[in-house]
C-alpha cells in the first residue's frame, strides 16, 4: 500500500512538471500573502478576503499568439472569509446553552493575467466584481444574463466587446464557472474563474510503465483548457494592433 502511495505521488509531481514545461511555464517563488496585497491593490479580483488571503502558486509564460507574443502569468489564489454563528450544546449540567463560534470559510480561484496593448478600465463579471464606471448592456441576452459590464465610457466598452467577442465570451462561460475579465489602465487583462486545472493535459504519465511514460513524455500534448483563454487574448490583442493602425491612418 505504501508503495503504491509513493507511485501515485510521483505520478501526480510528474504529471504537474509535464504540464507545465509543455507550454514552458517557469514557477516563480513568492512570498504568498505579500504577492496577494501586491495584487489586491491592482485589481478587485484579489480583494477577496476579509481574514485572509495568498497566492499559492505563480507561473509566468509566453504565447504564441497569431499576431504577437504575450507575456502572462498563471496565479492561484485563495483566500478565508471570517464569520460569527451560534452554536447551541448542553453543558455539565444538562442545561442548553448558546455561544458565539468563529467559522473560517476557504474559496479558491484561478487566474491568469496577461500583457495586452489596450490601456482601459473595463469590468466584464460572472462572479462578484465592482460597479466602478458606467454599465453597459449587450444586445445579446444571454450575454447580459451571464455577466454584468461596467468601465470608462459606453463607447470604449463597445470597441472591445464587438459582437465577435460577445459571443466568444458568451462561450467561454459554458467551459468554466464564475469568469471574469478585468482590463487594467496599465496595459493588463485579468482573466479568472473558479478552481481549476488549466493545463489539464491529454496526456496522462504513469510511471509504473516507463517506456510507454518516456514515449508519452516526448508526445506533444493538447491542453485546450488554456488554450482557449489564451485565444481570447490573442483575439483582444490582434484588436489593438488593428486599432493602433487605424489611429495611424487618421
Amino acid at each position: 500500500m505504501k508503495r503504491e502511495h509513493r507511485i501515485s505521488r510521483i505520478n501526480r509531481e510528474l504529471q504537474r512538471l509535464y504540464e507545465a514545461n509543455s507550454i514552458n511555464l517557469t514557477e516563480e517563488y513568492i512570498d504568498p500573502t505579500e504577492k496577494a496585497e501586491e495584487l489586491a491593490y491592482y485589481y478587485y479580483e484579489f480583494q477577496r478576503g476579509d481574514y485572509s488571503r495568498e497566492v499559492t502558486s505563480l507561473h509566468t509564460g509566453l504565447s504564441k499568439g497569431n499576431t504577437a507574443d504575450i507575456p502572462y502569468e498563471l496565479i492561484q489564489f485563495h483566500w478565508v472569509n471570517e464569520r460569527t454563528v451560534i452554536r447551541t450544546y448542553t453543558d455539565s449540567n444538562g442545561k442548553e446553552q448558546q455561544r458565539e463560534e468563529k467559522v473560517y470559510d476557504h474559496f479558491y480561484r484561478t487566474a491568469i493575467l496577461a500583457q495586452i496593448d489596450i490601456a482601459t478600465e473595463l469590468y466584464v463579471y460572472n462572479y462578484g466584481g465592482t460597479s466602478r464606471g458606467e454599465q453597459w448592456k449587450s444586445t445579446s441576452s444571454r450575454f447580459n444574463s451571464t455577466y454584468k459590464v461596467h468601465g470608462e465610457s459606453e463607447i470604449a466598452i463597445a470597441k472591445i466587446l464587438k459582437p465577435k467577442m460577445v459571443l466568444l465570451l458568451e462561450k467561454l462561460a459554458e467551459e468554466f464557472r464564475g469568469l471574469n475579465f478585468e482590463f487594467s489602465m496599465d496595459e493588463t487583462l485579468l482573466i479568472s474563474m473558479a478552481k481549476t486545472n488549466l493545463l489539464e493535459s491529454s496526456i496522462e504519465i504513469n510511471i509504473a510503465n516507463p517506456v510507454m511514460a518516456a514515449e508519452q513524455i516526448n508526445t506533444q500534448a493538447s491542453q485546450p483548457r488554456i488554450t482557449s483563454l489564451l485565444n481570447v487574448v490573442d483575439e483582444i490583442s490582434r484588436y489593438s494592433i488593428n486599432e493602433l493602425r487605424r489611429g495611424r491612418s487618421n
